[in-house]
């Protein structure tokens, strides 16, 4: 069963993307809300963001383009985009990317080194859940950085379907408990993206692009 702290993800963080891991002996599953719209950070060795980027469409696949190109598309992070960001990153929310050094990291990985660092990676399997308006639970299975085979990094690899089988049986037992106390739910947190009651999440793909909350870019960025 989903642990108090888990449900509570569901209650605060309703109708956003919360990235999940579960452990594919304990079957324990841990979440967190991830940033919305997707987000590329930059962060120094002391984890503080230095900067970064909205992922957008016009930017293809490339994580790395041309900074000439970011600021022509008006996606560089101003410093109140970069102020929110830091206020979710304490509220443990995760980014979509994050760079640091030559590393990139995933928000599967950014959250298994925020809470299950003290275990090893292999021991776990990546999803994403979002508990919609409608009340409907919209899943997704990828994560290349924790369901590929050993040794081997596969673009949206899927999680076994015994530990997906394990990821529905709780979340849905979960859910079940939420609506019987629909009143007590809270209001998703808005920081950076309109209302919507559309499902973000596709079977192969965790985040959809949608439209963006941005602060108008600041003179001299």
């Amino acid at each position: 069963m989903l642990s108090k702290h888990a449900k509570e993800m569901f209650t605060k963080h309703k109708g956003t993307t919360l990235v999940g891991l579960i452990n594919k002996t304990t079957k324990e599953i841990i979440l967190a809300p991830c940033i919305e719209p997707k987000v590329y950070l930059q962060i120094n060795e002391k984890g503080e963001v230095r900067g970064g980027y909205w992922l957008d469409p016009g930017l293809g696949d490339n994580l790395t383009p041309p900074k000439e190109k970011v600021k022509e598309l008006g996606l560089l992070l101003t410093r109140r985009d970069l102020d929110k960001i830091n206020s979710l990153l304490g509220q443990n929310f995760v980014p979509r990317f994050v760079a640091k050094k030559k590393e990139l990291i995933s928000s599967h990985e950014y959250l298994f080194n925020q809470q299950c660092k003290s275990t090893k990676k292999p021991d776990w399997g990546g999803f994403s859940v979002m508990l919609d308006t409608s009340g409907k639970l919209n899943y997704s299975f990828s994560s290349s950085s924790f369901n590929s085979p050993p040794g081997r990094k596969v673009k949206r690899a899927q999680l076994s379907t015994d530990l997906q089988d394990e990821v529905k049986k709780q979340c849905s037992s979960c859910k079940v408990e939420i609506m019987l106390l629909k009143e007590n739910l809270l209001p998703r947190d808005v920081f950076f993206k309109k209302e919507s009651s559309k499902p973000n999440l596709k079977p192969d793909e965790v985040f959809e692009p949608m439209k963006k909350i941005r602060s108008a870019p600041e003179k001299g960025s």
